[in-house]
């Protein structure tokens, strides 16, 4: 995905939620004895990565892989802060592993048989960020009652690091010598990355709300020497998940 895409895909991601009704509150009945301070969620959804490096466009020349093919299930948790009524700190952990088999485009065995391989790619981002609710989260009708609104959207930019894993294993042509020869090639790298991101947090009951959120990151690490030639692996990436939180201190 390109970058102007994903700026598309996340206005589109916050133009859905705050298209929903803009003064809808939980029922009254349904309140805290005092504002949450604390959210511990959990997410799940899909990963496409950016592929916009030159390992990928070799991967994709000379083997049977499409560009897309190491999009895949992503799922992680985050625990946020309050910090004020509109504004959390929020620590955000998610995994992805992307897998596809394939084979050389233009290279058979000796017997014409496939030459067989199988790619994995993975990524592990641990982000610190900030999230900004664009309506207020709920209000206060009394000294002692706090009433969750239904619905709350936010926007948000994140830092932090990202671990990556890139490996192929299975059988390979040497292009000095033709001959055909089998082994496990690997890259594992850490490297900074930065997040923007938009989504709402739709409210349940009491203590549990649900949540959808829409990121793009930003990222690039140096692969291993064995992929010497190649410019930094990028790890760029757009991720929808969908979650359930629990406020951890409503009464």
């Amino acid at each position: 995905m390109t970058r102007a895409g994903a700026g598309r895909a996340l206005m589109l991601a916050l133009a859905a939620v705050v298209a929903l009704p803009a003064s809808s509150w939980a029922q009254e009945a349904d309140f805290l004895f005092d504002r949450p301070l604390l959210t511990l969620g959990i997410r799940a959804g899909w990963d496409r990565p950016g592929e916009d490096s030159d390992v990928f466009d070799f991967i994709q020349d000379e083997l049977t892989i499409e560009e897309g093919d190491f999009a895949a299930a992503t799922w992680g948790g985050e625990l946020a802060v309050r910090l004020s009524g509109r504004l959390d700190l929020a620590l955000n952990a998610a995994y992805t592993k992307g897998e596809t088999r394939s084979e050389f485009r233009d290279w058979v065995d000796l017997d014409d048989s496939p030459i067989e391989q199988t790619t994995t790619f993975q990524r592990i981002p641990v982000t610190l960020g900030l999230k900004l609710y664009l309506l207020p989260r709920g209000r206060q009708i009394s000294r002692y009652a706090w009433v969750p609104r239904s619905w709350a959207p936010y926007v948000g930019v994140a830092g932090g690091w990202v671990w990556s894993e890139l490996e192929q294993q299975g059988d390979f042509v040497d292009f000095a010598t033709l001959d055909i020869f089998t082994d496990r090639i690997r890259s594992r790298a850490r490297s900074g990355t930065v997040h923007a991101l938009a989504g709402a947090d739709i409210n349940l009951s009491r203590y549990l709300f649900a949540n959808v959120e829409a990121r793009y990151a930003w990222a690039s690490a140096p692969l291993s020497d064995i992929f010497e030639d190649f410019e930094p692996i990028d790890l760029d990436g757009f991720r929808a998940t969908v979650g359930l939180s629990v406020r951890l201190n409503g009464s």
